[in-house]
């Protein structure tokens, strides 16, 4: 299991493509864009991936409120 979880708001034009794939932290995703192809890029690349609109926190509240989160040593919510 790994110690790190970044949760991440991401659109269409996310700079967080370069964190996929890593052996340190895993990475979920929340999705917020309208690209198909890019939701299905992310959705395959992505540890965890939830494809949902809102505003940031209220997205990241969701998550905290319907993933166990607790199991990590630390989040990052950039």
């Amino acid at each position: 299991m790994k110690k790190f979880l970044i949760i991440v708001c991401a659109g269409d034009n996310s700079y967080h493509k370069k964190w996929f794939n890593s052996n340190v932290y895993d990475i979920y995703t929340i999705y917020f864009g309208n690209n198909e192809s890019i939701a299905d890029k992310f959705e395959k690349k992505s540890d965890f991936f939830l494809r949902m609109k809102g505003p940031k926190w209220q997205l990241i509240r969701y998550v905290l409120k319907n993933f166990e989160w607790r199991k990590y040593k630390y989040i990052w919510m950039p």
